[in-house]
């Protein structure tokens, strides 16, 4: 038998975390630890917490819903996922995420390629200020990360299950 490294072991509770719109994410496993292959990110997603449609272009997602429920928009068609659900998101489909109930939930997200767990770090920088960040910081961070808004089904999602956008300043 081949001994497992320590450093493969990743405790329930272990990982930086970062906080930003309604959700903390624990980073689990980066990038770098996988040759660049994956990477895979905890979150507890509060109520009322919006991840807002938009689409990659290079990037798959699984999400791995381990508590409660969460809305997931994907090409335009809702669904809910309950604990246990897995929920893909190919590169090219434009997606949302959303809590709609009261109580918050909890997922594991795997990302490939690795490395958008960066974009989280600095997602929180960037809502961390005294004042709600510019749309140009967001739209900047976006293109970096392969982040493309897809603010056609927005106002949709937010009548449709009564969310509220975070607050953003034009510019």
């Amino acid at each position: 038998m081949v001994p497992i490294a320590q450093e493969n072991i990743v405790a329930p509770g272990i990982g930086e975390r970062a906080r930003f719109g309604g959700m903390e994410a624990t980073f689990k496993v980066a990038a770098e630890q996988t040759g660049g292959a994956f990477s895979m990110v905890e979150f507890v997603v509060e109520p009322g917490a919006l991840v807002p449609p938009h689409v990659h272009e290079n990037k798959n997602e699984v999400s791995f819903v381990t508590e409660g429920e969460l809305g997931f928009m994907l090409g335009g068609e809702d669904t809910v996922a309950s604990a246990g659900t897995t929920v893909m998101r190919p590169v090219g489909i434009p997606h949302a995420l959303w809590n709609a109930s009261a109580a918050p939930a909890r997922m594991v997200e795997v990302y490939t390629p690795g490395g958008f767990e960066r974009y989280f770090v600095e997602l929180a920088r960037v809502f961390a200020g005294d004042e709600p960040p510019r749309m140009s910081e967001l739209e900047e961070l976006g293109r970096r990360f392969d982040v493309t808004l897809a603010a056609e089904h927005m106002p949709r999602i937010l009548e449709t299950y009564g969310l509220h956008p975070l607050p953003i300043r034009e510019g």
